[in-house]
């Protein structure tokens, strides 16, 4: 019995190898970019007064905290709505989330940083996790930001939470590789990373002691942002009162 050999055109299979390998390439390369652009020198120039009085209350991570916040400028935070328009973090429609989104990303975790310093001022809390409890306020929403979430690829199709703290873990990482903080440990990215990835997944009850001040903050925020959108409308009916 004879057999014939049938040739098989593997153009195909190998161009998408080919355009896939290139993908990646080009993915790989823009996740160095970003985070060596953010771990050269850089100065304690041009920065708001929030965020000049956000740094007054850091010790042991002054430089880590610098290039966060001025991360935020470089990835245009301030262009970048902080919530999905129409929807709360539990993917219901609402009216009080569609009003949030006129607020920008860089105001918003301004704003969650700020309100954290607050909260742990009335705690009394140490430095070391006063300083933790700050930078995962000021990591949280990273994830949000088109460029991070289209540029990692590991968090590609993943909640924000899950993209802040893929970012965070590589961000870390590579700040240890530059800089030799003891403050800044192999501990502090695991803690740091899984806190983040639980973020709007586990009840409050479930969450690890950073987590539930994570999410208390980031809630009387949003509560805080309204209030103040009420107080600055010259007129609000009693209908969309009661919706927000």
């Amino acid at each position: 019995m004879s057999t014939t050999n049938e040739e098989v055109d593997l153009t195909d299979f190998y161009t998408n190898i080919g355009a896939t390998y290139a993908a990646f390439e080009s993915i790989t390369e823009n996740n160095q970019k970003i985070i060596g652009e953010i771990l050269e020198p850089i100065k304690a120039d041009n920065l708001s007064n929030e965020e000049e009085y956000i740094l007054s209350f850091i010790k042991y991570r002054k430089d880590l905290f610098l290039k966060l916040l001025k991360m935020m400028d470089t990835l245009n935070f301030d262009k970048v709505e902080s919530i999905q328009p129409g929807f709360n973090s539990f993917g219901n429609e609402s009216k009080r989330y569609s009003i949030l989104v006129d607020i920008d990303l860089k105001t918003h975790t301004l704003n969650v940083v700020l309100f954290t310093i607050d909260y742990l001022l009335q705690a009394e809390m140490a430095q070391d996790p006063f300083e933790i409890a700050l930078l995962l306020s000021l990591l949280h929403d990273f994830g949000k930001s088109p460029i991070i979430a289209n540029r990692f690829s590991e968090a590609i199709g993943e909640d924000h939470e899950k993209i802040s703290a893929h970012f965070a873990k590589q961000f870390l990482s590579e700040y240890m590789k530059k800089n030799k903080n003891p403050y800044v440990t192999n501990d502090l990215t695991q803690l740091v990373y899984n806190t983040l990835y639980k973020n709007h997944s586990i009840s409050k009850e479930d969450a690890n002691g950073f987590l539930k001040i994570l999410i208390h903050v980031d809630r009387k925020t949003r509560d805080d942002e309204l209030l103040k959108y009420k107080q600055d409308k010259k007129f609000i009916s009693k209908v969309e009162e009661n919706e927000i």
